[in-house]
């Protein structure tokens, strides 16, 4: 395949315009221009898939073609033809994956008819196998999850998102060790059941923290078996974080605003934030381990444009440029799971498009009327909801310990593409 101009067509989603670009660019020094085709809705996109292409590829031109809208046929192939009229000698390649159905077939239908014969070619990006394609089907590439290799930075840039500072970095690790030691035993709906009936009780009202004017030992304990174990989680909390008794047995709450801030961070950990710091320490762990071209990111928030309002994905994961999401949830509401599932799922398809994967680490369990799984339950109610596709997998409680853990994300996240 020869040629020396690539156009490509935008839509809501630069990303697989990144990757063909990104593909054809590597492997073809011919390749001197890149049109972008857009629409007056995505305009801006084109210009920053132009800026990140840019960075990398300092010796290409790139030129825009703007199209008046993008579901009229008649005036798409005016635009386009007038403005291959500028590029007569050109070996010209469109790549249609991007953009509406009929600014693709508008598009082949008028560069195949306006160029000279046998000059243009044609491909699209294969979203099931991860693959280019020629118009015919025959593969150009091989797994292009193996061969590009998107930053998360410039994934970022394509979508106009910007990463908000995180919070000051707290060594959960020896409280984690703790959590671990409770999932392989088993007790994790009993660590929940005292923390429901104690933290909840004394350091919230409704779902607002609060710092009460005091709390006694007792409190923590009374009725409460599990407190003897609560207390290893607590006994390894940080020292900003850490817990001290008077010799009443009151505990010493900071005065200061500002301390009380950092000690809230253990009451956090306590009512679920424990979950996300064992799944983000494992995923740490098992990619260094033995995924170190994954790229992971975690405890980070977006805000995209200029919006005032932030997102948070509890961790993000980078397969080549694939785009894995995590949530993660201690809630055992089948409503506020379902919540959750979509919402992992639409951030990761917004930015990740129709490749991205998603799955949602929950602790559900068994449903006490039938014995069945909460999580595959909402798992298959979801593949309906979504047209029966798998990009979503939903995990319980039974998934937490640490290598079925890790070999359900590894399993989903680098399954063989469905071909």
């Amino acid at each position: 395949m020869d040629f020396n101009h690539l156009m490509l067509l935008i839509g809501t989603n630069p990303l697989p315009n990144y990757v063909a670009a990104s593909y054809f660019l590597a492997r073809d020094s011919g390749l001197k221009k890149i049109t972008a085709v857009y629409t007056p809705e995505t305009y801006a996109i084109a210009l920053r898939l132009q800026r990140v292409l840019r960075q990398a590829w300092e010796r290409v031109s790139f030129h825009l073609c703007g199209l008046p809208e993008a579901g009229n046929p008649a005036a798409i192939r005016h635009e386009i033809a007038q403005y291959l009229k500028n590029f007569r000698h050109d070996r010209l390649h469109l790549n249609y994956t991007g953009g509406t159905k009929s600014m693709a077939v508008q598009a082949y239908r008028t560069v195949f008819t306006e160029t000279t014969p046998g000059t243009a070619s044609f491909s699209y990006l294969d979203a099931h196998d991860f693959r280019l394609k020629s118009d015919e089907g025959v593969s150009l590439s091989g797994d292009l999850r193996t061969e590009i290799h998107l930053s998360f930075d410039d994934l970022l840039a394509l979508h106009e998102c910007r990463k908000l500072a995180p919070s000051s970095e707290v060594d959960w690790g020896p409280a984690n060790a703790v959590i671990t030691d409770f999932v392989r035993r088993g007790w994790v709906h009993d660590f929940i059941a005292w923390k429901n009936a104690t933290i909840r009780q004394l350091f919230y009202d409704n779902e607002a923290l609060r710092r009460p004017s005091r709390v006694r030992r007792e409190e923590l304990a009374e009725g409460q078996p599990f407190y003897t174990q609560a207390q290893r989680v607590i006994a390894a909390f940080p020292a900003e974080q850490a817990w001290h008794f008077d010799e009443r047995g009151e505990l010493k709450l900071p005065e200061a605003k500002k301390d009380f801030k950092a000690f809230a961070q253990g009451i956090l950990y306590l009512d679920g934030r424990w979950l996300e710091y064992y799944v983000t320490a494992l995923l740490q762990e098992k990619i260094a381990q033995e995924q170190p071209g994954w790229e992971v990111l975690h405890n980070w928030r977006l805000v995209k444009g200029e919006a005032e309002k932030d997102f948070e994905i509890d961790a993000m994961l980078l397969i080549g440029y694939q785009l894995c999401g995590i949530s993660i949830t201690t809630a055992r509401k089948e409503s506020d799971c379902k919540g959750k599932a979509f919402e992992i799922l639409h951030r990761v398809q917004q930015m990740g498009g129709e490749e991205a994967r998603a799955l949602l680490v929950t602790v559900l369990a068994e449903d006490r009327l039938t014995g069945e799984e909460l999580a595959r339950k909402i798992e298959r109610d979801l593949e309906v909801d979504t047209g029966g596709q798998q990009p979503l997998r939903i995990l319980g409680v039974r998934e937490l310990r640490p290598e079925r853990l890790w070999e359900r994300i590894r399993e989903h996240f680098a399954a063989e593409p469905v071909r």
